[in-house]
């Protein structure tokens, strides 16, 4: 009896020295992102970076026949623009100075390579009113101030999706506070434009097809926050179906909502059906704009 007793009396003794389990720890604070609407200013400089590649196997199958060949396409340019007049968010007259702007197309290694005409020239550009219809008119002229050959202007008004009114991806930029792994929805239609420059099949081009588009604020880098971004790219016409799955980041400036860089690659797959020949083919492709500021 004395031994149960004593065991009793340590039983005790341990419920009464026993630890309470510490309530769990409060959860972490949530950490924001914001971003910044600053206008441009007269007087900004940027250089603009811009490449694209692709790598394509093909077969092609006719009967008992087969045939494989490899298709690389290469592209890049390189300018800087100097803002020369601003009003409000819309840059209405700007200098734009080329480097070096050119593309190749290589079938099994042989092609050959195309100088855009405006490579290491300068333009001067102003965007103003048309007087009969108020719609927007972009001029070119040379450096020495006569019109650009309409050659020529063509290529520096695509490239100038910056002049004559607010840049489309700071005004579809959400004023709310993000925290990182948002999505934002607020952004596809800007990205689907970036890929594109703006151009769709309604407007009679041949602009590619753009959809699943994902955008999700994925990491915040002190001055910048990166973006991933998802989508689809189909390119495809009543003779051939191209495909492609991109994937990538975009980098934005937190102090001005800038966009810095915008860089997607992914895979590549083709197929087709013409009479008795088949061909399929797969490869890769990758584009890269980077923006920087002076």
């Amino acid at each position: 009896m004395k031994q149960l007793a004593a065991l009793f009396c340590l039983l005790a003794l341990a419920s009464c020295t026993k630890k309470e389990t510490p309530p769990p720890p409060p959860p972490a604070p949530v950490k924001t992102v914001t971003f910044a609407l600053k206008q441009p200013a007269a007087g900004t400089k940027h250089v603009d970076l811009s490449s694209y590649q692709s790598d394509v196997s093909l077969t092609a199958q006719a009967g008992d026949q087969t045939q494989r060949s490899v298709m690389t396409s290469r592209a890049s340019s390189l300018f800087t623009v100097e803002y020369l007049e601003v009003e409000g968010d819309t840059v209405k007259k700007a200098r734009i100075t080329y480097g070096d702007k050119k593309s190749v197309d290589l079938d099994d290694g042989k092609g050959d390579e195309n100088i855009s005409p405006v490579a290491n020239k300068t333009y001067l550009l102003e965007a103003e009113a048309d007087d009969d219809d108020d719609e927007l008119e972009v001029t070119v002229r040379t450096a020495d101030g006569k019109e650009a050959p309409a050659s020529e202007a063509d290529v520096v008004r695509d490239d100038a999706d910056f002049i004559g009114k607010p840049d489309q991806f700071r005004s579809a930029f959400p004023r709310r506070a993000l925290t990182v792994g948002e999505a934002v929805p607020e952004l596809v239609k800007a990205v689907q434009d970036l890929v594109t420059d703006g151009a769709t099949r309604d407007d009679g081009s041949d602009a590619p097809r753009i959809s699943d588009v994902r955008v999700t604020l994925a990491e915040d880098r002190g001055e910048v926050a990166v973006f991933s971004t998802t989508m689809t790219m189909d390119n495809s016409d009543e003779k051939m179906t191209t495909v492609m799955k991109l994937a990538g980041t975009l980098e934005v400036r937190k102090a001005d909502t800038q966009l810095l860089l915008v860089d997607l690659k992914g895979p590549v797959t083709l197929a087709s059906q013409a009479n008795d020949v088949k061909v399929e083919g797969s490869g890769k492709m990758a584009i890269s704009i980077a923006r920087k500021f002076q």
